[in-house]
């Protein structure tokens, strides 16, 4: 990981390996970073819990599957993904909005993407609801 304000780098693999050595949990916030995640540059069982906020809504679904399964691959316990379903007031309007400024989404009903989340591995734990109806943003808790 790379902290953005300072691009001081940080051997990520190294201070969960000491964390576990102690027997703690491990969370990077990597909510600025830049990669590729349909190939995380991470090893297997590298995270205790990942999260994921307000990215599925931007990728297409064949993309939507190929980075489940790479969550699943880095996620050793948890994994927590929010998501923008499309029974919701909000959807709609960023619908007629996004078609305004010609950009493109990829919403998805509830049960479509945790049926994705299932096949690539994990168990749901729990579903929330964030401001049912109006937003329609959900959160999905999912384990290993």
């Amino acid at each position: 990981g790379v902290n953005y304000y300072t691009g001081q780098a940080f051997n990520m693999k190294a201070i969960t390996n000491k964390a576990h050595e102690h027997n703690c949990l491990v969370g990077f916030d990597l909510a600025h970073a830049t990669g590729n995640i349909e190939k995380l540059p991470f090893d297997a069982d590298s995270f205790d819990m990942v999260f994921v906020y307000r990215l599925f809504q931007h990728i297409p679904i064949e993309i939507k599957k190929t980075i489940c399964k790479e969550l699943y691959r880095v996620t050793r316990r948890y994994c927590c993904i929010s998501y923008s379903d499309t029974h919701s007031f909000s959807y709609i309007w960023r619908s007629i909005y996004h078609r305004i400024i010609n950009k493109k989404t990829f919403p998805i009903s509830s049960s479509k993407f945790e049926n994705i989340c299932m096949e690539s591995g994990f168990r749901i734990e729990k579903k929330y609801s964030l401001i049912p109806i109006i937003a329609g943003q959900k959160v999905l808790l999912l384990s290993k």
